[in-house]
């Protein structure tokens, strides 16, 4: 059984508990946008070192979409451990 499954809040209605079941959505909200301000941050890095590199649209474009492609299999593979 996983850890938090183990908890006895868990097993006596921990997620039936209005309260708790906003907090933990509001809980999941803040993250998903911690997420995607880092996400951000890191584009916004990406795109100024190919600007710094002086690149061309093409490869600005392919250098995203390969960073695109290996940020989204690292994205799986985390979320099948």
């Amino acid at each position: 059984m996983a850890p938090g499954l183990a908890h006895p809040e868990f097993n006596e209605g921990y997620m039936t508990n209005p309260e708790i079941n906003t907090e933990l959505v509001q809980m999941l909200t803040d993250a998903r946008l911690s997420a995607r301000l880092q996400l951000l941050d890191a584009l916004e890095s990406k795109l100024d070192t190919l600007k710094a590199n002086h690149a061309s649209a093409d490869q600005i474009i392919s250098t995203l979409r390969a960073w695109a492609n290996i940020r989204q299999l690292n994205v799986t593979k985390e979320g099948s451990i």
